[in-house]
């Protein structure tokens, strides 16, 4: 292993927390073993009882015999290999959460073919990996509920694929993994009537909703996306357990409760007008419900979002007469799990009269390649590089080694400022301010060094923007005015603006030279 890559691996593994660590040796070790558990216990049993109202329905993913539609990618087989790679891993996991049980639009038959084909199928290499069987559980009980579908076969290999879960819960990976572990239990304890499962899930939940679930509500790996798909996730939890009360849940319900209303309470905050969330860090298009589906559910289950102001999860929103603008002032993620993150420190987002008119460039895929590391890096964001090095360490897929932190020095109800350390090996450190006025945001950026580096600034706009430049001033779309002061260079280039997975358009961006102290001055008309 190169010098190089050996100091990332050990700037990146030093944060990890000693239960990660533990259990990623644990779980290695275990692997090794020549005999593996089998499951195939049949002392179960059915709660005739179960009851389920399932207010949010899957995208549509499932389009006719063995045709199946994931991360923008159509496939259709002409016999399921649920180990097929050729799309990438992501797309395997997909095909087996099936999400597509719960669509709008039901294939009975096809749909128990499906699911007798994977159970019988040998060998899978994801399907049964904790969290697929999570996801896959949750919407099998769904589904089971739904149609009220009896059937012995299905109900010996899910209750055994909980067993197999609740043998191999992601205390390695933590985060959202360790919660939709969780959650999956809390349904397979009431679907099953089984206490290990819901003791478990519920020691789990109580101890993880207060580690995750940060003080203004965000989820603590700061994806808007996985935010939502969180959100769901205890939305769901807490309407099954109102329609089946057969444990003693009274103590994780209210703590759900709370959470929501906390989870429900930030996303409104931080969302746009055109219901459309920031797309920091991984969060892109088509992935995690709709954010008028997630409030509509909310209603029925009569929780009432709150007033919260926000706080340590970084995010700021300032709203003017004809704007809307999200900041990021918060950190890359928790220290010991930071993979949904970017290098993307001081990043926003800006909405005109409720259109996207800067935005976050998002992301289009998980495969550790040159695109991910793009739209990992600072240079795919609305911020400032130094001497062409990303703020933080992003490496890998879902990988940071060093990575800046963030020290505010003032804010009030229209401005912020702060400072990071992102380049502190080079003694160079980035200050930028906002300021929010009624029909105009002013950034100044401020670099404090010693010797001269090479700095870049980036903003990325919207595909429907027509940017004019002219001298150091721009016109976007005949109502917006930027005027750049301390620039020395400004320049219009292209990006790939991410609308999904898979899923690309080009749009324009502008790549400006600023000097150490240079200021943004956008108006709105």
């Amino acid at each position: 292993m190169a010098k190089s890559s050996l100091g990332k691996y050990l700037r990146t593994i030093r944060y990890l927390n000693k239960k990660q660590i533990f259990y990623k040796i644990f779980y290695l070790l275990k692997n090794l073993l020549p005999f593996k558990k089998k499951y195939n216990n049949s002392n179960f049993v059915i709660n005739k009882k179960f009851s389920f109202n399932n207010f949010i329905i899957n995208n549509q993913s499932y389009l006719s015999k063995n045709n199946f539609r994931f991360l923008n990618i159509n496939k259709k087989f002409t016999s399921i290999d649920w180990n097929f790679m050729d799309f990438g891993k992501l797309w395997n996991y997909n095909l087996c959460y099936f999400d597509f049980l719960n669509q709008k639009k039901i294939y009975v038959d096809d749909f128990n073919e499906i699911i007798v084909n994977f159970f019988k199928f040998k060998n899978h290499i994801s399907g049964y990996e904790s969290y697929t069987i999570s996801l896959r559980n949750v919407n099998l009980i769904k589904y089971i509920s739904k149609h009220n579908i009896k059937d012995e076969f299905l109900n010996y290999k899910l209750y055994n694929s909980f067993l197999r879960l609740k043998d191999n819960l992601e205390y390695h990976i933590l985060g959202n993994h360790l919660l939709e572990n969780a959650f999956s239990l809390l349904f397979g304890s009431i679907y099953f009537n089984d206490d290990s499962f819901f003791e478990i899930s519920e020691k789990i939940l109580l101890d993880q909703l207060d580690e995750q679930i940060l003080n203004d509500g965000a989820h603590f790996e700061l994806s808007p996306m996985y935010h939502c798909i969180t959100l769901h996730k205890v939305l769901d939890s807490i309407n099954l357990l109102r329609s089946n009360e057969i444990f003693n849940s009274k103590n994780l319900e209210k703590k759900l409760e709370v959470k929501a209303v906390k989870m429900l309470s930030w996303l409104s905050q931080i969302s746009f007008k055109n219901n459309e969330i920031p797309h920091f860090n991984d969060s892109t298009f088509g992935i995690a419900p709709k954010l008028s589906d997630l409030f509509n559910y909310s209603k029925k289950l009569n929780i009432v979002i709150d007033s919260i102001k926000l706080s340590d999860s970084g995010y700021r929103k300032y709203n003017g007469d004809k704007y809307e603008i999200v900041v990021d002032y918060g950190s890359i993620g928790p220290t010991y799990l930071p993979g949904h993150g970017h290098s993307d420190t001081f990043n926003f987002e800006l909405h005109c009269h409720n259109m996207p008119i800067i935005v976050d460039t998002g992301i289009s895929t998980y495969e550790n390649n040159s695109i991910r590391h793009i739209e990992r890096s600072t240079v795919s964001h609305n911020t400032l590089m130094v001497d062409e090095k990303n703020q933080s360490e992003v490496w890998s897929s879902f990988r940071v080694g060093q990575r800046a932190e963030v020290k505010k020095i003032y804010e009030d109800d229209n401005s912020i400022i702060g400072i990071h350390d992102g380049y502190r090996k080079k003694n160079v450190f980035h200050q930028r301010s906002f300021h929010c006025n009624k029909n105009e945001i002013i950034i100044e950026d401020i670099i404090k060094h010693i010797n001269i580096h090479n700095l870049k600034s980036y903003l990325h706009f919207a595909p429907h923007c027509k940017i004019e430049l002219k001298d150091n001033q721009l016109k976007i779309n005949g109502f917006i005015k930027i005027n750049f002061f301390n620039y020395k260079i400004l320049e219009k280039d292209r990006y790939n603006y991410c609308l999904g997975y898979n899923k690309k358009i080009t749009a324009e961006k502008i790549v400006g030279t600023p000097s150490n102290n240079s200021k943004i001055h956008i108006s709105i008309l």
